[in-house]
C-alpha cells in the first residue's frame, strides 16, 4: 500500500495537484510505518521499510501547508533525526516546543498527532527521535542521559535563524 500511495503521489505531483500529492505521501508514510511497526526486529526488509517510511515523509515536506525542515545530528555515534515545523510561512521559530518521540515510534510517524497538534496552537516545534548505534543496545544504555541528548537538540534549535537564543524552548515531557 505504501508503494501504491507513493506512485499515486508522484502522479499527482506531476499533474500539479500538490495538496493531493502531499496527502498521498503522508498516507504512504503511515502505511510504511504500519508495516515497519509489525516487522520483526531482525527481518532484512526492516531497513528497506524504514528508508521508505522516511522517504515518503520527506517527499511530503515541501508540500505541507506550513514550513518544515529536516535535521540530522550525530551525538556520540548515535543519530538524532527530526524536523522543525513553523505554524505559518514567514513565522519565526522564536520559542519552539521540543518533543522527543517515544521508543517504538519515529519523528515521521508522530507528525499528525504531535506536530500538527503543536502547530494548531500557533507554536513552532522540533520533533525528533534517537537511533542508537550498535554500540548502545537501547537509548537507556546510552552514555549520555536523555537530558543530555535533549540539550544537544535544544542547542541546535537555538542556533537556527528566527530563534531567540535568550529564550529557552519549551520542552515537552519525555515520552520514552
Amino acid at each position: 500500500m505504501g508503494d501504491r500511495c507513493m506512485s499515486r503521489g508522484d502522479g499527482e505531483l506531476e499533474g500539479r495537484q500538490f495538496s493531493r500529492a502531499c496527502d498521498s505521501y503522508l498516507a504512504a508514510t503511515d502505511h510504511y510505518w504500519l508495516a515497519l511497526s509489525r516487522a520483526n526486529r531482525h527481518v532484512p526488509e526492516r531497513r528497506v521499510l524504514a528508508d521508505a517510511h522516511v522517504s515518503a515523509f520527506r517527499a511530503a515536506l515541501p508540500l505541507l501547508s506550513h514550513p518544515a525542515a529536516p535535521f540530522d545530528l550525530n551525538i556520540d555515534q548515535d543519530r538524532v533525526t527530526g524536523y522543525v515545523f513553523c505554524p505559518s510561512p514567514g513565522a519565526d521559530l522564536f520559542r519552539p516546543v521540543i518533543w522527543a518521540v517515544g521508543r517504538g515510534t519515529t519523528a515521521e510517524s508522530s507528525y499528525r498527532q504531535v506536530a500538527l497538534t503543536i502547530l494548531g496552537s500557533d507554536l513552532a516545534c522540533a520533533v525528533y527521535s534517537v537511533e542508537v548505534s550498535r554500540r548502545h543496545q537501547t537509548a537507556a544504555d546510552h552514555p549520555l542521559s536523555a537530558p543530555a541528548l535533549e540539550c544537544a537538540v535544544v542547542q541546535w534549535v537555538q542556533e537556527q535563524p528566527g530563534v531567540d537564543p535568550d529564550v529557552e524552548p519549551l520542552l515537552a515531557p519525555n515520552n520514552s
